[in-house]
């Protein structure tokens, strides 16, 4: 990616806040799609995504926890996300135009999407466990993906 089409996207995604009456001061994790022509990020723990032709923001998700660190399949079809809603980060998936959230990991440890395979069949993830009261962050796992239902590989 060109340090051109960085800053274009940057100055899109502020601009798009600013015209929203927001400051964009907690605006993180921005990802392009394959196409380059849109942007998702995450903002005041929500995820939104917008064009790089208008600058027009949509709100994805409202979930009543935080929703961070979006990945973008390669085919442009899935958005995986971490979600935190009840104190723990789960693993989460929605089409990119919109649509159903699904989540996808249900334990305890704090998983964390890594990002998509090549051929977008695939999540990785990145769980962090409690070994003698230090967090120790490694991969783990694979999540399949069949028609949107997940399949844990090891």
């Amino acid at each position: 990616m060109s340090i051109k089409k960085i800053w274009v996207l940057l100055g899109i995604t502020v601009q798009t806040l600013s015209a929203q009456t927001v400051a964009p001061r907690f605006l993180s994790h921005p990802v392009l799609t394959p196409d380059a022509q849109t942007v998702v990020f995450s903002f005041e723990g929500d995820l939104w995504k917008a064009s790089v032709q208008d600058g027009q923001a949509t709100r994805l998700t409202a979930m009543q926890g935080y929703e961070t660190a979006p990945r973008i399949s390669p085919d442009g079809k899935w958005l995986a996300f971490t979600g935190e809603q009840m104190g723990n980060a789960d693993v989460y998936i929605m089409p990119l135009s919109g649509g159903d959230v699904k989540q996808l990991t249900f334990h305890s440890a704090s998983d964390q999407v890594a990002n998509f395979s090549w051929d977008s069949k695939t999540i990785f993830l990145l769980q962090t466990v409690m070994v003698l009261l230090q967090h120790i962050p490694f991969l783990l796992m694979g999540v399949r993906l069949k028609n949107c239902s997940a399949i844990i590989i090891f």
